[in-house]
């Protein structure tokens, strides 16, 4: 999750321009700890990082003291370290100790408590801990939207989780009008026919024929399929698969408004593309 570790070390930058200079000493240490892990995480050698894990939560709670929000930043880069290794179980309590000092540090309605809120959400939802994780969601997007708006980028982020989350549970109908919600926000920015909507459309018409609301459905998936379409090798890859997922998909929703001899042509099209690339191992509709 390199975007997640940018922000963190970006917001330990930044903290470093505000330490007293009685720990300049420490901090070179830590920084240089950190700087090492991250080294080590880019090369996927993450059993010996994780040693290096213990040094600098003692030299972080050392440098700042154990409420200081620079140290909660600290945490929480030591929790996307174990969260982009799957490691819920040791990111979790740094997730939370991190939203811990940030409420009390920052009060309960900063934008850094949101973030951390986002953040644990996210590893409660990749447990399937469903039911931690919504009220998390909720209280992220609520504190967004009053600080920044809306339609600001933080508060897409958390109706994202929380649309993801009603999708992953089988509550379409909720979902729909935060897939709907964001297709709308991504649409104004880039365009009808971008290729980064593609997930969105797609995610929508999947939800819309959940609810067998085909005929909603159908110019969604038309045009993830259109889009996907027009795209060439070098943006499709090798393996096309992506077009075979569109293809099936638009053939549901085709099935589902009646109109079976198209939707086995596009089919038929699916498999041939899954028989080239993985012979033996058609998938199944």
């Amino acid at each position: 999750m390199p975007g997640h570790r940018s922000k963190g070390i970006l917001a330990l930058a930044l903290g470093l321009l505000l330490w007293p200079e009685a720990v300049l000493g420490q901090a070179n240490t830590l920084s240089e700890a950190l700087d090492r892990i991250s080294d080590l995480e880019d090369k996927g050698r993450f059993a010996e990082a994780r040693p290096l894990v213990a040094q600098v939560l003692k030299l972080g709670e050392e440098s700042f003291g154990p409420e200081h929000p620079n140290f909660a930043s600290i945490v929480e880069r030591l929790a996307l370290f174990f969260q982009a290794q799957e490691r819920f179980a040791e990111a979790e309590p740094l997730h939370r100790r991190a939203l811990a000092i940030r409420e009390k540090a920052l009060g309960p309605e900063h934008l850094g408590v949101a973030g951390s809120l986002q953040r644990l959400a996210a590893v409660m939802h990749a447990q399937g801990r469903y039911a931690e994780a919504e009220p998390l969601y909720r209280r992220a997007l609520a504190i967004r939207e009053r600080r920044l708006g809306p339609e600001s980028q933080g508060a897409d982020e958390s109706r994202e989780g929380l649309a993801r989350l009603y999708f992953d549970t089988g509550r379409y109908a909720e979902a729909a009008p935060y897939y709907r919600s964001l297709l709308a926000e991504q649409e104004f920015y880039i365009g009808p026919d971008h290729p980064l909507l593609i997930p969105k459309l797609s995610r929508l018409a999947r939800v819309y024929a959940e609810l067998e609301r085909y005929g909603e459905a159908e110019p969604l998936s038309q045009r993830a399929l259109a889009i996907r379409e027009r795209l060439g090798p070098e943006q499709l890859g090798p393996k096309h698969l992506d077009l075979a997922e569109s293809l099936e998909l638009h053939a549901r929703v085709l099935r589902g408004l009646g109109r079976a001899d198209e939707a086995q042509q596009l089919r038929a099209r699916a498999a041939a593309l899954r028989a080239k690339e993985s012979p033996g191992r058609l998938k199944s509709d």
